[in-house]
């Protein structure tokens, strides 16, 4: 994916979103977050700040900020005080809007599959272990105490020295209880003074100074609040309602397959029962860590988006056949590149390139909605970089996965 600048490189280590402002009917305010910005072809802050306090009626700089937060854990935008960067997903979900111009069901099917890789890859070890429980409340907290265990104890064999890294990772493999973020119907929070200033509720800085002894002892007990799974089981479930995965107390049919699609092709359902999606290959060799010494898959993007697609509409990749000049795959990846392109006015000019992270879920989305078998992507484009005369090329796009470019001749 993107490169993200993390404060803290472990905090890969867990897929957690810990907002609790913003979560509300995600499908929907995505959906008209995407339609903004195709109608707009660019988003800045006034134009978010008027989809929040207008479109979703949270009247208070709060509020925009809180949606941010979400929306940038999501990969869909980033704020920076009044600046905002789109990020890959929106671009991903502004390419399906144009394809699907005058399809809105076709369109909200496509969207439904980028959502789900992007709460899998933000929020997966909470979400999936959720559905797993079928959200219920005990079951729940078994299965999250339980991925938490694992977790530390793979992570106890790889980290050898210093303690401190240790006792940081323990901290970030964990799930605390967050304050009542309770509000009243202004959106205003109904507990706290609002006044000129806000207000600093931790350290300056908690990665400068150390806060624990060099002598702590670490802490094998994991005890998940109540309080926490009341709060998150509710906004989970309804995001798994909205995404088809859960009706009516249980999984669905296809929440049921994406779990099993997720056992099966990813390795991600334990002994214990408990799911553990640990980041992705790419992210642990940063950390200099080897999926197998902390017995994980080889995972990627493109891995997880082919796993959703067998989930959601029992799909699968395609055999390559080198036989066969994929001519029609290649040119709806120019067709993408131009919507890309399009699809934000001041960044036109300077889109030369269409990164894989933007490719891949637009062409699994487009194919889930079509009930087609996904083509081969990553043969096609090895097998075109052997040719002499290529109709597309893989390049480098440092800190990512790299990108394509196409040749002027078809």
């Amino acid at each position: 994916m993107v490169a993200t600048v993390r404060d803290d490189p472990y905090q890969c280590l867990m897929r957690k979103i810990g907002y609790s402002v913003g979560l509300e009917t995600l499908p929907d305010r995505v959906i008209e977050l995407t339609n903004l910005y195709v109608e707009q072809r660019e988003l800045n802050y006034a134009l978010f700040r008027d989809l929040v306090t207008i479109k979703f009626q949270r009247n208070n700089e709060r509020s925009i900020k809180e949606f941010a937060n979400v929306y940038g854990s999501l990969n869909l935008l980033k704020l920076y005080g009044k600046k905002l960067r789109v990020l890959p997903n929106l671009d991903t979900l502004s390419i399906l809007r144009q394809h699907f111009t005058d399809d809105q069901k076709s369109f909200t099917s496509a969207a439904k599959v980028v959502l789900m890789e992007s709460v899998l890859e933000a929020d997966g070890e909470i979400f999936i272990n959720g559905l797993a429980a079928d959200f219920d409340t005990m079951r729940f907290k078994t299965l999250l105490e339980s991925m938490i265990r694992i977790k530390r104890e793979r992570m106890a064999k790889v980290i050898k020295s210093p303690r401190s890294a240790l006792l940081r990772i323990y901290d970030i493999i964990d799930i605390k209880t967050q304050l009542s973020n309770k509000r009243s119907s202004s959106g205003e929070q109904g507990n706290l003074k609002q006044s000129r200033f806000g207000r600093r509720t931790e350290a300056l800085s908690k990665y400068v100074r150390r806060i624990t002894p060099l002598s702590a002892k670490l802490d094998p007990n994991v005890d998940i609040s109540n309080h926490y799974l009341e709060e998150v089981s509710g906004t989970r479930k309804k995001w798994a309602e909205d995404l088809g995965l859960f009706e009516n107390g249980h999984k669905t049919a296809i929440g049921f397959n994406l779990l099993l699609a997720l056992e099966n092709n990813l390795r991600l359902k334990q002994d214990a029962g408990c799911y553990i999606f640990w980041p992705y290959s790419s992210d642990l060799l940063k950390l200099r860590i080897q999926p197998e010494e902390i017995d994980a898959e080889d995972l990627d993007q493109w891995k997880l988006l082919c796993a959703i697609a067998q989930g959601v509409g029992n799909l699968k990749v395609a055999p390559y056949d080198d036989k066969a000049d994929y001519i029609d795959v290649i040119d709806l990846l120019r067709v993408f590149h131009g919507q890309y392109r399009e699809g934000n006015k001041s960044l036109a000019s300077i889109r030369h390139q269409l990164p894989l992270f933007v490719v891949h879920p637009c062409l699994v989305a487009l194919y889930v909605v079509k009930s087609r078998d996904i083509p081969p992507l990553p043969q096609i484009l090895d097998a075109e970089s052997k040719k002499k005369v290529r109709k597309v090329q893989r390049i480098i796009i440092r800190g990512t996965e790299g990108g394509i470019i196409f040749n002027e001749d078809k």
